[in-house]
């Protein structure tokens, strides 16, 4: 999401996707975390995602960085 950021402030269009998609997969990944802590409702656990959809939103956000990393305007 800092790298997004530094694309945003850049005036670079990727930017607001690539923050997009970092932000989603964060949710996805921090949820189940509090979840296991008992922290939030149940539907925190994401049981209705599969492992592969898991997956994929994090091959995605990966995909994402690594197109920020040459799109990036320093």
């Amino acid at each position: 999401m800092v790298n997004s950021i530094i694309e945003i402030t850049n005036s670079n269009v990727v930017g607001w996707v690539s923050f997009s998609i970092a932000a989603a997969a964060f949710l996805v990944g921090l949820l189940p975390v509090l979840h296991s802590l008992n922290v939030g409702p149940s539907w925190f656990e994401f049981g209705w995602l599969s492992r592969t959809v898991y997956n994929i939103v994090f091959m995605l956000e990966g995909a994402f960085l690594m197109i920020a990393t040459f799109a990036m305007e320093l």
